[in-house]
């Protein structure tokens, strides 16, 4: 064969004979076949070609075939289509969970706090709302990235952790929406979330349920299966977070418009109160206020119960036992006192404008020849110091020595997330993230870099209150000002425990409590007496210590009762000046209230008050008492208060029967 090969390669007319030949035989092979002497061969014997018999025409010969070749031809195998694990589909649907959860727990929530209650922030918009955006936004592709490498670990475990988003989700919303009714202001008292209560079991169940509904649909539908194409589930998260994500944003958006930025910038950071000038007194005459937050007079009465020493070291003063406050909390009641402007609703930083623009005491007094120096809280009582500006001359700058805390202990972002996380989570979860702030909590979002000893922050607390303690025994008291004073000092005193405070007094041992941190800060009261003394400034001053309010109305606010259960006084303290005595007198019949405070300090320093009513001085005089009357507000932090009650008091404040309701929500009373 190796030999005809090379020929035919060769050699073209031999080829041509050689293929004649194969044709020949080839036919001669098939008349053979149709003989009926020829037996055909097994088929299983027969060879793969014969040559066709010699003269058959070459054009009707066929090519040569093999038994492969007309074999039926074989039906194509179909590959199974393999299905894509990541697809667009997926990708939108883990944006989507992502993008709603982590907006929900960074921005949303927490945006909505900040919102509704600006003047509770020492810091402006910006500082808080930039922050949280770009936390949501880098806590969603984290997330993103999470759930991906759930799917490329496996379709099933993607779906399950998806639904458990989801289902936190829904609980969290549902929550904030509709279960969050019992929570109480941040006050810096203990909320009683933590308690196993009936109602906070229930919660927990509920949040539970709703967490799981996902996840339990789920596998109940089979979605799990390896062959199920059920993709509804799936699906359905994803319209769900849609949905969340559009009406949170939609709500934020509204919020802003209707209620908008109060505070745009931070410069006013740049100032603070100093302590130097709320150490300055005069040689010549002085009037000195200490406000003591939640001084209530039953509380004051047990004080001198327990600590009867105090009798001794408030010898010179007088305890007006049957005074009342105006309100039930800091605002309205101390910028009222300072303003003389009445509060009846409405949104505070308008009425705090107003109200500094107008004759306040320190301006009247400023006016009349008086330095006036105050240490006041910024919360509650100015919304910016410009308000107090020809005033108050113990405003200092600090000008570029202002840093922020974002993520140091109370920072910024991680006292917001404890808020928003609060705001999302079951009762018995809050305590953990909420319990621990007091209202001062923004203080710590800035610090100034500077070591200024005389810095005080304009947000009243625990810590204000011990830095003027520290500064008074360190640096005392002097009569260096060259004119008469006025010297308004904001203590936070009986408003919140603090161990500090009760280590003051020597005696101090157990536990922490609202006594023990009073007779702590009576220490501190009577270490800046014995400074005045010193200074020779103690006789020719006129000293006033009294409560902003009683104790708080915690069957309103907390218990949602109609009315209070007992009455609310305010303790009152005066030392006139020139006054000596042997031992703390106590007034149980002058029927006094806090809102003859302004025009009282006003006769003090000699000064016309005809339009701010009477004095303490002249009520007592004339023995004429009108009725009082007290506001009950339900605090929901600064900025938001509800008009409750409003009482009517004649005669002996402490018994309860002279107590009468006149007024409902800011309507006329029907009983």
């Amino acid at each position: 064969m190796c030999g005809v090969a090379l020929k035919l390669r060769g050699f073209p007319a031999e080829r041509e004979k050689i293929i004649e030949m194969r044709v020949n035989m080839d036919n001669e092979f098939d008349t053979n076949l149709n003989s009926e002497n020829v037996q055909p061969a097994p088929e299983e014997a027969a060879p793969e070609s014969i040559p066709a018999a010699e003269g058959a025409p070459a054009e009707s010969a066929p090519a040569p075939e093999t038994a492969a070749e007309t074999a039926a031809p074989a039906e194509p195998v179909k590959k199974k289509k393999k299905k894509k694990r990541f697809t667009l589909k997926k990708e939108f649907t883990i944006f989507a969970i992502s993008a709603a959860f982590c907006f929900t727990a960074c921005f949303f929530a927490p945006a909505d706090i900040f919102i509704g209650n600006q003047h509770d922030f020492a810091i402006s918009a910006p500082r808080i709302l930039y922050p949280l955006f770009e936390a949501a936004c880098i806590t969603t592709v984290a997330l993103m990235i999470f759930l991906n490498i759930m799917l490329a670990i496996n379709v099933r475990l993607w779906k399950i952790v998806s639904s458990l988003i989801s289902g936190l989700l829904l609980a969290g919303y549902s929550q904030m929406m509709l279960m969050n009714g019992r929570m109480v202001s941040i006050t810096g008292d203990a909320a009683p979330y933590s308690v196993r209560s009936k109602f906070n079991l229930a919660n927990l169940a509920i949040f539970i349920a709703i967490t799981l509904t996902p996840t339990l649909f789920m596998i109940i539908s089979g979605d799990l299966k390896k062959k199920k194409k059920n993709r509804f589930h799936m699906r359905a998260l994803t319209y769900i977070s849609v949905a969340l994500f559009i009406m949170q944003g939609v709500g934020i958006g509204g919020r802003l418009a209707k209620i908008g930025i109060e505070k745009s910038d931070d410069s006013q950071f740049e100032s603070f109160f100093s302590l130097n000038g709320a150490t300055d007194l005069s040689s010549d005459e002085n009037i000195v206020v200490f406000l003591t937050d939640r001084l209530d007079a039953d509380w004051m009465e047990t004080l001198l119960d327990d600590y009867p020493e105090l009798n001794d070291e408030l010898a010179d003063f007088t305890f007006y036992a049957n005074n009342t406050s105006g309100y039930t909390n800091t605002f309205p009641a101390v910028p009222q006192m300072l303003t003389a402007h009445k509060y009846d609703g409405g949104e505070w930083v308008p009425y705090l404008d107003e109200g500094w623009k107008g004759q306040t005491v320190p301006r009247r007094l400023h006016e009349n020849g008086y330095t006036v120096n105050m240490l006041i809280d910024s919360s509650t009582t100015f919304s910016k110091y410009s308000n107090l500006k020809g005033q108050c001359d113990n405003i200092r700058s600090a000008e570029n020595f202002v840093d922020y805390n974002y993520f140091g202990p109370h920072g910024i972002l991680r006292t917001m997330a404890h808020f928003s996380l609060g705001k999302l989570s079951p009762y018995l979860v809050k305590g953990r993230l909420m319990n621990g702030y007091a209202a001062d909590f923004s203080s710590k979002f800035y610090v100034i870099t500077a070591d200024i000893p005389e810095r005080l922050d304009a947000s009243i607390g625990m810590d204000s209150d011990m830095k003027i303690y520290q500064y008074v025994k360190k640096n005392g008291i002097n009569a260096n000002s060259p004119s008469k004073t006025f010297t308004f000092i904001h203590l936070d005193f009986m408003h919140d425990n603090s161990k500090a405070l009760s280590n003051l007094y020597d005696g101090f041992e157990g536990e922490v409590d609202k006594y023990t941190t009073a007779r702590g800060g009576f220490e501190l009261l009577n270490t800046y007496f014995e400074e005045m003394k010193k200074a020779g400034v103690y006789d020719n001053s006129t000293i006033v210590v009294l409560g902003d309010h009683g104790h708080p109305p915690v069957e309103i606010e907390v218990d949602k009762k109609k009315s209070l259960e007992e009455s609310v006084r305010t303790s009152l303290f005066i030392k006139p000046a020139g006054a000596k005595g042997d031992k703390l007198t106590i007034n149980k019949e002058a029927e006094l209230s806090n809102d003859y405070f302004p025009a009282s300090i006003l006769d003090f320093a000699g000064i016309s008050h005809d339009d701010l009513g009477p004095s303490y001085n002249e009520l007592m005089a004339s023995g004429n008492y009108p009725e009082r009357y007290l506001k009950v507000y339900c605090w929901h932090g600064i900025g938001n208060i509800e008009d409750i009650l409003k009482y009517e008091i004649s005669g002996d404040a402490s018994d309860f029967s002279n107590w009468k309701v006149v007024e409902r929500k800011g309507k006329p009373a029907t009983e």
